[in-house]
């Protein structure tokens, strides 16, 4: 009966895939060993420059081992009779990686054998020798791996770099009386647009966003050959080698490679970061901060953390919801099930009917409409004027770019000092476009905000119901300081600080001209009845100062009314 069989390679070292004396050996060896042994290969797998002291990333192990899940299915008629590898060492180099791969192949009915290891079998003399020669193989990896942070440790003692030198850098190589001796110098093409990049950031004028797009387009790229991101701009910022230094298990010393900046710009461009990391405002997702805009405002009247939104897909459509954001591994989890999962269009309707609740007094919208002209008075005098000369700026460089253009056409200047000027030229008209568009969304922002505020003013129900998302969450914010939300929708609603001094100082008025009119004046949960009611009030009640002195009171605290007004 004719045995099948596979076979499995692997290098961990890539200058072996370059030399081309152990991967491409180990095939053809396997082979014939296989073929004396009475056994058909069928397939090999092969895993070239993957380290033995993990089974991560060894795709060709991985791929093996599927192949034989998916061919050994009938276990009483296997399709695969033997595992072939060179040593024990290139199947794995840790104990338990070993042995999970041995017990996977006895499952399978599949017979590991070694072609430098024939002692080792299914015999309990085998199983010993092969027991030994894991722990063996494990042992010898950790000792190199000794060895090597050894070396690695007193080279960087000694100010040499020991892995691959970074963006701005390059790895270099010569021979000194018969010896290869290893070095860093700076990359010509990189190092001056690593400098340029640091001195740029350190002028304060470029988040990390528009910088990599600025580098992107002079030409800078990573070690890999990718462009340049704002992560990987900030993970330079802090890397203190481009200030000659060398850091390995954390210890830093004086290296022997040249710095690229000073110690000044560098603290500058630390300095700008942690400033923005502070005050950084991150970007949400587009469909998440339109359709949960609520976010930031909404807390859970059970536990008081904040709440979150979310949705699900039904039968028909995708049914979203807001619910209580705690993870249900913290201690104060609660279930969000049933009722407490909010209605998304139905809670946002009645923060709408909330908005409802007043209208604003004359002196009130004055003070809006003060602001609202201050906000355009700073957008035409501070914004526009920096745009416009920013403009002009720009069609002076415009100008001198043209004019260095001809001047090389015409033969007046040489390439060297044309190649040189051309490129500062470009550089700064690419820094005052990047600069003339973040001036224009800034204006869009103010503008935006504008007419938010007119429109404020003269009807804030219906301001707050055509508003954008962006423009609900600063009405939001003037307004109410959250909202609670428990089973069925809210069931407490806390005023701002300026809300409730317009309510103290009598800034706000119902309403309506008839005497019978009905007004919305607060929301709140009835344990007893599991539901909301409105409280009811018509003319004649405000001219009773105490009592509606108490009813402010009562909403500024959040107390439980249950009697409807008469």
């Amino acid at each position: 009966m004719q045995k099948y069989a596979i076979i499995y390679c692997r290098v961990s070292d890539k200058s072996q895939l370059v030399k081309g004396h152990s991967l491409e050996q180990q095939e053809p060896m396997l082979k014939e060993f296989a073929k004396s042994q009475g056994y058909k290969v069928v397939k090999v797998f092969k895993d070239a420059a993957k380290s033995g002291t993990s089974t991560h990333k060894r795709d060709g192990l991985m791929d093996a081992m599927r192949y034989i899940e998916q061919e050994n299915r009938n276990k009483k008629r296997p399709k695969i009779h033997v595992f072939i590898v060179q040593d024990t060492d290139r199947l794995a180099r840790q104990e338990f990686d070993h042995h999970h791969i041995r017990q996977f192949l006895r499952q399978h009915k599949v017979t590991l054998l070694s072609k430098n290891q024939p002692g080792i079998n299914e015999t309990p003399e085998g199983q010993l020798l092969d027991t030994i020669m894991a722990g063996v193989n494990a042992f010898q990896s950790r000792l190199t791996g000794r060895k090597v942070r050894d070396t690695s440790s007193r080279l960087a003692a000694e100010g040499r770099t020991t892995h691959k030198a970074p963006v701005g850098y390059v790895n270099k190589s010569k021979e000194v009386e018969g010896k290869v001796v290893k070095y860093i110098e700076p990359d010509g093409c990189k190092a001056h647009l690593v400098k340029q990049m640091f001195h740029l950031y350190s002028g304060g004028t470029y988040s990390l966003a528009s910088l990599a797009r600025h580098m992107n387009k002079a030409g800078l790229r990573s070690t890999m050959g990718n462009e340049m991101s704002a992560s990987s701009i900030a993970e330079i910022f802090n890397n203190r080698y481009y200030l000659g230094e060398v850091k390995y298990n954390d210890k830093t010393y004086k290296g022997k490679h040249k710095p690229l900046i000073t110690e000044r710009v560098f603290k500058e461009c630390q300095r700008i970061l942690e400033e923005k990391r502070l005050y950084a405002s991150r970007k949400r997702k587009p469909f998440n901060h339109k359709l949960f805009f609520l976010k930031d405002s909404l807390k859970c009247a059970v536990c008081g953390y904040r709440c979150t939104g979310g949705g699900s897909r039904g039968r028909k459509k995708v049914h979203n919801y807001y619910y209580c954001g705690r993870n249900t591994s913290d201690p104060k989890y609660h279930s969000k099930k049933g009722g407490n999962c909010i209605d998304l269009t139905k809670l946002h309707q009645e923060v709408e009917a909330f908005f409802g609740l007043f209208e604003l007094s004359e002196d009130v919208i004055d003070d809006i409409l003060e602001k609202a002209k201050l906000i355009l008075d700073e957008t035409h005098g501070g914004l526009d004027e920096e745009k416009h000369d920013l403009r002009r700026t720009l069609t002076k460089y415009e100008t001198i770019r043209q004019n260095l253009e001809q001047r090389w056409l015409a033969g007046d200047v040489d390439e060297a000092f044309y190649e040189r000027n051309h490129e500062a030229v470009e550089s700064e008209i690419t820094t005052l476009e990047e600069r003339t568009q973040e001036l224009s969304n800034a204006r869009d922002d103010r503008t935006e905000m504008f007419e938010g505020l007119v429109k404020l003013a003269k009807d804030v129900p219906n301001a707050y119901m055509r508003a954008n998302p962006n423009v609900k969450k600063m009405y939001l914010k003037i307004f109410w300081n959250h909202f609670e939300i428990q089973k069925g929708g809210i069931s407490k609603a806390v005023p701002s600080k300026a809300l409730a001094t317009l309510l103290n100082e009598n800034l706000i008025k119902l309403k309506g001209n008839s005497p019978k009119r009905r007004v919305l004046i607060a929301k709140v949960w009835l344990p007893s009845s599991n539901g909301i009611i409105t409280l009811l009030a018509d003319a004649d009640y405000w001219r009773g100062v105490a009592m509606k002195l108490k009813l402010i009171d009562a909403f500024l605290n959040g107390k439980t009314m249950t009697n409807t007004l008469r």
